[in-house]
């Protein structure tokens, strides 16, 4: 039965492939995963502050601009990939 979280390129020895690379890969992959996760949930909740703006008056492009703002601020705050 092969082992869990290795590829075959692994098991079968293929030049350059390391054990450390191949777990780097996997958090790399993981991190942006939950970065694009943190700004879909941060686009959510800013159309919604933009919903509550449009019901005040603000227009339709609120819900747009809170939509956009929510996605980049999270993004923003947590830097550059890789920090």
């Amino acid at each position: 039965m092969p082992r869990r979280g290795f590829s075959r390129a692994l098991e079968i020895g293929v030049p350059g492939v390391t054990r450390a690379g191949m777990l780097e890969a996997s958090l790399t992959e993981s991190f942006m995963a939950k970065r694009i996760m943190i700004s879909l949930v941060g686009a959510g909740i800013g159309s919604l502050a933009g919903l509550l703006v449009s019901f005040l008056g603000g227009g339709n492009l609120a819900l747009i601009l809170g939509a956009v703002v929510g996605a980049v601020i999270p993004l923003a705050v947590m830097g550059s990939p890789g920090r």
